[in-house]
């Protein structure tokens, strides 16, 4: 059943303009809001891309190629689960960090395998 009758719908344009110009303004602010904390966000997610680096670098030469192997590994399997690319992509990004700090110790690719 209907919350209101035809004969009792208000159905002048005026009170309608003025709540579609009340949700555009808050669309508007709530969007400028978000917009703001862009930078900081960026700032936040580099922070802990640095953090992560450093947890590695604290790492033994066995535990960084543990870690490669370990990120390498689910980022395979998710591969081959058919996961999404953007998943793949993010999953992707340990894998950069362990890989990156193996190669800056001078582990040769032979030292991986083995």
């Amino acid at each position: 059943m209907p919350k209101h009758r035809p004969d009792e719908v208000d159905l002048e344009g005026d009170s309608h303009e003025k709540d579609a110009s009340a949700i555009a303004d808050s669309l508007v602010e709530r969007g400028r809001a978000a917009l703001a904390g862009v930078p900081g966000g960026a700032d936040r997610a580099r922070q802990a891309v640095s953090d992560a680096q450093g947890q590695l670098n604290g790492l033994s030469d066995v535990g960084v190629v543990a870690a490669a192997g370990f990120a390498l590994g689910v980022t395979c399997g998710l591969f081959l689960a058919g996961a999404p690319r953007l998943i793949l992509a993010i999953s992707a990004i340990p894998v950069a960090l362990t890989l990156q700090s193996t190669m800056a110790r001078g582990l040769r690719p032979v030292r991986l395998v083995n």
